[in-house]
């Protein structure tokens, strides 16, 4: 169930809006209150504490781990 992702945009409170080519948003909101992360992406898929590329743990806040972004 592969999809080609063509966009993706962050909203003021730091929701992921991922835009698939087929007219599909998959939207990953920063709201819940009982998580230890809002979301994470990486190359794994373990924990974001662990490891993750970029990452929204909390309401309105981005982190970015800079040693796993490829140049």
């Amino acid at each position: 169930m592969q999809k080609t992702v063509i966009g993706l945009r962050l909203g003021d409170s730091c929701n992921l809006t991922i835009d698939f080519e087929d007219n599909r948003q998959l939207v990953l909101t920063t709201n819940t209150s009982i998580v230890d992360w809002q979301w994470s992406l990486s190359e794994n898929g373990s924990i974001p504490y662990a490891d993750y590329i970029v990452a929204c743990f909390w309401e309105g806040e981005i982190k970015v781990n800079k040693d796993k972004i490829k140049k």
